[in-house]
């Protein structure tokens, strides 16, 4: 009695993952492996990955998760601890807030005082001034303003009033139009 093996064997076809992965066609995926044998260390045949520049070492022939100088960048630097000056003074102590300018605002009430002097038309050598003469005359008008901490709140909480406005969006489309 003899037995008949009737295993389905199919022809082996000849693929490159890489270039099917990158989108060629049927045809050029199909002509040829990524390597000459399935050997890890053999030579690698195929022309995308051969044309294709490391984007590290900036040579071809391989991509970046290959890349020897990559793989090893870390290993040539010492690991010895590194010395901080002395004398250097951290500057960085404060603490990162963004509403830290309106938290400054509050302890503080801000006055303005403004002195504004009036020149006359009819001043001597043909309407230039001097600096000299600026300095000895006494101011004309003597203005004050203060704003007080509510006002100055007030105003900038006016600045940043949003109304929501809700709408519904089958107001916006009519399906009977159609």
């Amino acid at each position: 009695m003899s037995f008949k093996s009737t295993s389905n064997k199919r022809p082996f076809v000849k693929n490159c993952k890489f270039c099917k992965d990158a989108g060629k066609s049927y045809e050029i995926y199909t002509s040829h492996f990524v390597r000459e044998s399935t050997d890890p260390n053999s030579k690698i045949v195929c022309p995308t990955i051969l044309a294709m520049e490391c984007r590290f070492c900036f040579k071809k022939g391989h991509t970046i998760s290959k890349c020897a100088k990559y793989a090893n960048r870390g290993t040539s630097v010492t690991n010895a601890p590194i010395k901080k000056n002395k004398n250097e003074v951290n500057t960085n102590n404060y603490k990162k807030n963004t509403f830290d300018l309106l938290s400054d605002f509050e302890d503080e009430v801000s006055e303005v005082s403004t002195q504004v002097s009036v020149v006359s038309e009819n001043s001597s050598n043909n309407g230039k001034v001097s600096y000299a003469d600026m300095l000895k005359k006494e101011p004309v008008v003597d203005i004050q303003y203060s704003n007080t901490q509510e006002k100055v709140i007030s105003e900038f909480k006016s600045l940043f009033k949003c109304k929501r406005v809700i709408t519904n969006w089958a107001d916006d489309f009519d399906s009977d139009e159609e």
